[in-house]
């Protein structure tokens, strides 16, 4: 590999490394260096993925609050106007439903008052917010090999499907919905895109990132306490009153004593329908909770 390295490039101008066993990193000092080295690969016919260099990289901003109906191209004439050369606009859309949503990545060329746009407020005179895009917390997966860590714009690798790992194309797959899909990266049965995919899993790992969503904290239990239980009647008999069967008391009371056994009785209708006003008011609120 050097050997075949020294005919298009300088020894000084290039270093190797070995990330894995399967893999050997080169990265280039100069610009024009890296330039020339994809160039004789290509010549070659070699194997392998590259990156963006930094410098050519598109400064990313995300502006919202801008309606969608507006189109690219004043957007882009009117940061021009601004001081801000545009490489690309895309108006994004909602992930699911696929309707276009009032917010815009726009990726600036890449100068030294990329930063500037922040304080921008107004775009055909409504009023906007730039914000930075969300980090992304996947890693990126070459929809051209399947392999992760790059591109399919920088990739020159033998064509993976998704569904079968068959080497051909996705677009150009035969698989019929009744066949289980096969994984290109671990033979598994489901799509190399799958995220539940042992080699991805390891990807996150590495880079420190969890692969499923940690447990929930434990927290108090928040149900409404049950209604205190009533205090059981006793059965009603011919030869009992009711404040006899409320009492469990059985025994024939004297006429003396029926100013006592009436107050005793407003005593206990008065406790018995306090409780049932309690019992009311927790059933309204588990019922208002629910």
């Amino acid at each position: 590999m050097v050997d075949n390295l020294s005919k298009a490039i300088e020894d000084e101008t290039y270093q190797c490394k070995i990330p894995s066993n399967y893999k050997v990193k080169v990265t280039t000092q100069h610009p024009d260096t890296y330039r020339t080295l994809i160039r004789h690969l290509h010549s070659e016919h070699t194997i392998h993925h590259t990156y963006q260099m930094k410098h050519d990289t598109a400064y990313r901003v995300v502006i919202q609050d801008l309606h969608y109906s507006i189109p690219i191209t004043d957007i882009k004439d009117e940061l021009q106007k601004l001081g801000h050369p545009v490489h690309n606009i895309i108006n994004i859309r909602h992930r699911v439903h696929k309707y276009p949503l009032s917010m815009f990545y726009v990726d600036l060329e890449p100068m030294s008052n990329n930063k500037v746009i922040y304080d921008l407020q107004f775009i055909h005179n409504m009023k906007i917010t730039v914000e930075p895009p969300h980090e992304r917390n996947t890693i990126l997966q070459c929809t051209r090999c399947q392999l992760y860590g790059h591109s399919k714009s920088y990739c020159t690798r033998p064509y993976k499907c998704v569904k079968c790992g068959g080497n051909h194309m996705t677009s150009e797959c035969r698989k019929t919905k009744n066949t289980p899909p096969k994984c290109a990266l671990c033979s598994g049965e489901h799509t190399a895109n799958y995220k539940g995919c042992a080699v991805y899993k390891e990807l996150q790992q590495a880079r420190g990132k969890p692969t499923t969503k940690p447990p929930l904290p434990a927290t108090q239990n928040t149900n409404p306490p049950l209604p205190p239980q009533c205090p059981p009647l006793q059965p009603v008999t011919d030869s009992a009153s009711y404040s006899q069967a409320l009492r469990g008391n059985k025994e024939t009371n004297s006429p003396d004593d029926l100013g006592t056994h009436l107050t005793i009785l407003l005593q206990e209708f008065k406790t018995m329908f306090s409780q049932l006003i309690h019992q009311n008011s927790l059933i309204l609120n588990m019922l208002t909770m629910s």
